[in-house]
């Protein structure tokens, strides 16, 4: 069957694939050009990128891994020193012997102390070289039959060590897609089959998106990147980051194709609160825009999906981490995943022009709104938290646990509000901003990320 595939990832794309009922075809070339960046995409560059691991010891010609599970015996590594750099010029060691997690190579490593990572390594054979091979004896036709099954090999390895099918199952579950679209169609049917799952139970209907052509080409305004204070830090910078950011701006202030209000009568009702949004236009002018939630807290749809796939991606977490079977911990690992592609993606398929689920108000709502944060994030690490680090301070040293206590409360959350936080607090601070003072820079900052300059300023 022929088919086209186009998306913002991959490009366009003709794929050609036999119709075999029961069976799910999965061009992993595309699925890493996909999900990762890298150099090169030939098999072999991708093989060395994944199927690696580390060299414990070694001793003349024996090499003790930490983990034999992709390598054979007559099959080929290559190692990397200290320095990322390939030991005797990327030239390749064959596997004469295994024997636990130790292997015995055809010569020793050029490579003195170093520590060392070991990555996989195809035995290549040149087109010229089958052709000969191919005329030759059953041992040279044997040669390239081992060269043919190595790719296969290869790439069922690749399947399994980067988890492609656990994890494409976790989000076709999440999503509510057969398994194939994943593989066959874009993004964006993902996200609105969701939608469409969660709108069907809601008695609502999609309708059929109308664009402006003009108003799509202006286009909006992005994140917020803060100007760098260039130079070189001899000092570790630290960097906090809002986890799902884009996601937590649309549940916070309810935004949601249905909660926008487009029309005055639905205005100022009693039995809603209302939050505004102003963002910038790529022609200079301004948009605002008033989303509407109820008071007794019911969230729109848009939202409504966000924190049950956030929720749930925390409850599969919790899931993983008091797991001690490493196959269910990947299967987890997987699902979480899913679950966080997909909330960080709903942003993404609102603000496409060619989606179904399209709404130009919510998406530039959503990044105004993230801009907020991020110099809110700002203002409060440079204005407010130095006052209240030195405060805590003073506190102790002068052994004022009431003035301690009362400030502990305000600003701690109420899931780290316990004695053993306190006690770790007070011994973080007691031992740091006895020799320093809190000198607190925020050096740059860029959509849900600041980087922090915390400063070595001697106390006086």
């Amino acid at each position: 069957m022929d088919t086209q595939l186009s998306s913002s990832a991959l490009g366009d794309n003709k794929i050609r694939y036999y119709n075999a009922f029961g069976r799910i075809q999965i061009d992993l070339m595309k699925v890493v050009m996909r999900d990762y960046k890298l150099d090169s995409f030939k098999l072999d560059k991708v093989a060395e990128n994944f199927l690696q691991g580390k060299v414990i010891n070694i001793k003349d010609d024996e090499l003790e891994l930490d983990s034999v599970k992709d390598i054979i015996v007559n099959g080929y590594i290559k190692l990397i020193d200290s320095d990322d750099e390939l030991v005797e010029d990327g030239n390749k060691f064959k596997i004469l012997k295994i024997k636990k997690n130790k292997v015995k190579l055809d010569r020793v490593p050029d490579c003195g102390d170093s520590k060392l990572v070991w990555t996989m390594a195809k035995d290549d054979v040149s087109p010229n070289d089958i052709f000969r091979l191919q005329k030759g004896s059953s041992s040279d036709r044997k040669i390239i039959a081992q060269y043919c099954i190595q790719d296969c090999a290869l790439v069922n390895k690749l399947i399994a060590r980067l988890c492609v099918v656990i994890n494409s199952i976790g989000m076709s579950n999440v999503c509510s897609v057969p398994l194939s679209y994943l593989f066959l169609r874009g993004q964006g049917i993902k996200i609105h089959s969701l939608v469409a799952k969660e709108c069907r139970k809601m008695n609502y209907l999609i309708p059929v998106v109308k664009k402006n052509n003009d108003e799509v080409s202006l286009g909006y305004e992005g994140a917020t990147v803060f100007t760098p204070d260039i130079g070189f830090y001899e000092r570790p910078i630290s960097v906090d980051d809002y986890s799902s950011l884009y996601p937590s701006c649309m549940i916070q202030k309810n935004l949601s194709h249905e909660t926008l209000v487009n029309n005055d009568k639905y205005d100022n009702l009693d039995e809603y609160k209302y939050y505004n949004c102003e963002f910038n236009n790529a022609d200079g002018s301004k948009t605002k825009c008033r989303f509407a939630k109820k008071k007794n807290g019911d969230k729109g749809i848009m939202p409504m999906i966000l924190d049950k796939l956030l929720a749930q991606r925390k409850f599969v977490k919790k899931l993983m981490k008091n797991e001690s079977d490493s196959f269910k911990k990947s299967i987890y690992d997987g699902l979480q995943l899913a679950y966080k592609v997909t909330a960080n993606s709903l942003y993404g398929q609102i603000g496409s022009s060619v989606s179904p689920i399209y709404c130009k108000e919510i998406a530039a709502s959503t990044t105004s709104t993230g801009r907020e944060m991020l110099e809110l994030a700002r203002d409060y690490i440079t204005n407010v938290f130095p006052g209240i680090i030195e405060s805590l301070y003073e506190g102790y040293k002068n052994k004022d646990e009431v003035s301690v206590k009362k400030i502990l409360e305000e600003e701690l959350v109420e899931t780290l509000q316990n004695e053993d936080y306190y006690k770790e607090v007070k011994g973080i601070i007691t031992k740091i901003l006895g020799k320093v003072s809190c000198n607190i820079d925020v050096i740059y900052g860029d959509t849900d990320s600041i980087f922090i300059d915390l400063g070595d300023e001697t106390r006086r």
